[in-house]
């Protein structure tokens, strides 16, 4: 949104500055720089036989952009001379161009530039006519492939991965920008967790959500989340399920999972599209899942508002090679375990969503969600953080059990390997009462042992697994 230029050029031409502005810079991937103080002058662009010129306000700045290489010798160059079209920074040109960018052109000017002429050339290039002349854009096919990679004449015609687009190195932008790694969103997300955790007054842990956009940018999302309920009534129906997918919710309801949105409040809310997930033989049958992913076209969805924390993935390695080691494997997981966490009183209208009145199918009532979705991008990462933080302020006459669980987990499965039945039985009875204090529930439990059901689990011996082990 803002023109820049080389601060070596500014001054090699002696302009002076007009006044001086401070700026944040919002990057890619939602990141804020801190606030700068940049030199503003003002300067004269023309055309190269200066039939056009105009004025612009421009801020200085060391460097911003790496070089772009001139265009190749190729077929090309002959579809540019039918056109008329005259470039300078031709490879084989006898004007030496200087590679480096030393001004950049941004939104508040260019879009007074361009003309409105536009040339589809067949090499793949589109030729964008401006009052400065003309300028390509598009990625060259034909040349070498380790040339067809640098030649290219926008950032977007780069041959990146869809990660190496979040990095500021990878498209040469340095100097002002303040590069937040991966690792330090990781830990910044951390640090917000453990600032905003709570025990809320039913004893549950109570989180916030994670955000890294401003969610003033949220949209509604109503007329989607009505779209998908009629699409899912749909196929309820026809399927004889509606009943069942209504009764989850009545469950939920009766549970404080889910409430009625009181009348007459307003604010900034966000309405979460859900379809049936069936699996027969199950502890549930059926159960709704949220897409938070979806979104009106031109804005983002709730999980691009979202940070989801540290990479889970790479514990599970360390897991498996723990569960190698000993003689005795063992193997549980929490019941409900998102819907165990509370989400904080001013995130819940951005959980909302649809549903059906029971005495009349044809009315829809609105709800929001008071605990962790199952959908959201954060949310095996809550899950995770809220076990992590449980499991460190447990008694000290269990620490040792806790110490063993904090490696166990990868999101909602227990995971452990330990040397005889005898410790086995220590182990699951301690971990339950350890879980059960902050209303995670531990239970399908599994071994390669027979009876090893704790007392009070409803499984039978006929749920017990023999895991097959690896020797």
């Amino acid at each position: 949104m803002k023109s820049y230029i080389n601060s070596g050029i500014a001054q090699s031409i002696n302009y002076e500055p007009i006044s001086t502005v401070n700026l944040k810079q919002s990057l890619f991937g939602a990141i804020e720089t801190d606030e700068v103080s940049y030199k503003n002058y003002v300067i004269e662009l023309s055309n190269i036989d200066n039939s056009y010129k105009c004025k612009l306000e421009i801020l200085s700045q060391n460097r911003f952009c790496s070089e772009i290489k001139q265009i190749p010798s190729g077929p090309w160059l002959k579809e540019f001379k039918m056109h008329g079209i005259k470039l300078m920074d031709l490879e084989n040109s006898t004007i030496k161009v200087d590679k480096e960018i030393k001004l950049l052109i941004g939104a508040d000017v260019a879009c007074k530039l361009f003309t409105g002429k536009i040339i589809p050339l067949k090499s793949n290039l589109t030729a964008v006519h401006t009052r400065l002349g003309w300028t390509v854009l598009g990625k060259l096919f034909g040349s070498e492939p380790s040339v067809e990679s640098k030649h290219c004449l926008i950032i977007s015609s780069l041959k990146l991965s869809a990660g190496d687009l979040w990095s500021l190195d990878v498209l040469g932008i340095t100097g002002f920008a303040h590069r937040q790694t991966a690792k330090e969103l990781e830990e910044e997300t951390t640090k917000y967790f453990n600032e905003t955790l709570c025990v809320n007054a039913e004893g549950r842990y109570e989180v916030a959500l994670p955000w890294v956009v401003d969610n003033s940018s949220l949209p509604e999302n109503r007329k989607l989340a009505e779209k998908s309920l009629l699409s899912t009534k749909r196929k309820l129906m026809t399927s004889g399920k509606l009943e069942a997918y209504g009764e989850v919710s009545d469950n939920w309801l009766g549970l404080g999972i889910i409430e009625k949105i009181p009348q007459g409040e307003t604010g900034r809310v966000h309405y979460l599209p859900h379809r049936p997930v069936i699996k027969e033989g199950s502890s549930t049958s059926i159960r709704p899942v949220f897409n938070a992913s979806s979104h009106a076209l031109g804005f983002p969805s709730l999980n691009e508002c979202l940070s989801t924390g540290p990479n889970l993935i790479e514990i599970i390695p360390t897991i498996l090679n723990q569960f190698r080691r000993k003689y005795v494997g063992v193997m549980s997981d929490i019941e409900k375990a998102f819907l165990q966490i509370s989400i904080r009183e001013k995130d819940v209208d951005y959980l909302r969503l649809l549903w059906l009145r029971k005495d009349d199918l044809e009315q829809v009532e609105k709800y929001r969600h008071r605990r962790v979705v199952f959908g959201l991008t954060c949310s095996p990462y809550l899950l995770a953080a809220a076990l992590q933080c449980h499991l460190n302020r447990v008694q000290e006459n269990l620490s040792c059990i806790s110490e063993i669980l904090k490696t166990a987990f990868y999101v909602d499965n227990c995971v452990i390997r330990l040397d005889s039945e005898l410790q086995m039985r220590k182990f699951m009875l301690e971990s339950q009462i350890i879980m059960s204090s902050g209303n995670f529930n531990l239970r399908g439990w599994k071994s390669n042992m027979h009876s090893v059901v704790p007392n009070g689990d409803k499984s039978t011996d006929e749920n017990v697994l023999v895991l097959d082990l690896v020797r």
